[in-house]
This record gives structure tokens, C-alpha cells and sequence, in this order.
């Protein structure tokens, strides 16, 4: 396992680890679903979900420039109701006040912000 994973695995699971007291249902959102490092966030994140009897639902955009979908896709996350969410903000100016008012009914994580 090359560093830059382990370190990737290494991270999420302390994120998922987090929030396995009450999260049963963790939903990862992101940057961009076509980039190799955001592959391995997914791949790293499903390993401790497993590990840790957590269940998993990975999304995000299939571009980094998607702000829009991003947004969406948070949104529609939180209809979803899962413990909590982990996300990868593609620009915090226009998703800023998105994530607050998803933190406002679930807990949100930031990561690579």
C-alpha cells in the first residue's frame, strides 16, 4: 500500500471512527468521482466502514468544476438522513452555506478544505 493511501485510510478512519458512537449511516461526499485521489478517499473510507461495521454511501460530483452538483448532492444527502456527513467542499464561498444548513440536522465533517 503506497503512503499516500495508508495516510488517506489512516485519516478516514479516524473521521468514520469519529462518529461510530451513534453514526450507523455515513455518507462521503467528494470533490470529483473521476480523480484517482478521490478513488482512493473512497477506497480508504469503505475499508474502515467495513472494518468498523459502518454503512457507506460515496458521492460527489463527477468534476471538481460541478459546483453546483456538489451542492445537490449535499442537499439531497441530507434528505437522505444519515448520521452524519463527511465532505470534501469543492470552493467553501458557494458551499458554505449549504454545509450550515445540513450541520443544522446532521453532523457535517470537512475534509481537504
Amino acid at each position: 500500500m503506497s503512503f499516500s493511501r495508508l495516510a488517506v485510510t489512516a485519516l478516514v478512519t479516524l473521521f468514520l471512527a469519529a462518529g461510530t458512537a451513534l453514526a450507523q449511516n455515513i455518507t462521503v461526499i467528494v470533490k470529483a468521482t473521476t480523480s484517482p485521489y478521490w478513488q482512493t478517499v473512497f477506497a480508504g473510507a469503505e475499508a474502515a466502514a467495513e472494518e468498523l461495521g459502518v454503512n457507506l454511501t460515496t458521492q460527489g460530483a463527477a468534476e471538481e468544476s460541478d459546483i453546483a452538483g456538489q451542492i445537490s448532492i449535499l442537499e439531497n444527502a441530507v434528505t437522505q438522513g444519515p448520521d452524519a456527513i463527511v465532505i470534501a467542499p469543492t470552493a467553501l464561498e458557494p458551499l458554505g452555506a449549504p454545509i450550515d444548513r445540513a450541520a443544522e440536522s446532521v453532523p457535517v465533517i470537512l475534509i481537504d478544505s
